[in-house]
């Protein structure tokens, strides 16, 4: 059974979109506030998985290995190193 408000804006075809993913109506200016919610949500999330959390690296000792989250590796930010870890390869060395 649909909505009171989406008869409302079905009544008002002009400049109107439909959300398939919330199945609803929503003026072309303002957007879909559902999918705004969760892109919001999706962001936050992210951006908490994100933050780059440097480590020690082995070969230079500085404060300067990166979690490359593209290529799955560890990767020496220092410019003088530049050397690459896999996840594995860290663990030996630690343990």
């Amino acid at each position: 059974m649909p909505r009171r408000e989406d008869e409302y804006y079905v009544s008002q075809k002009e400049g109107l979109l439909y959300c398939y993913t919330h199945k609803r109506y929503y003026r072309r200016d303002i957007g879909c506030q559902g999918c705004a919610e969760d892109s919001r949500k999706l962001r936050d999330e992210f951006s908490l998985l994100e933050r780059p959390q440097l480590q020690k690296c082995p070969k230079c000792k500085q404060e300067s290995l990166m979690w490359n989250r593209t290529f799955l590796l560890y990767e020496c930010v220092n410019h003088k190193c530049k050397k690459t870890f896999a996840y594995r390869e860290l663990e030996e060395r630690k343990g």
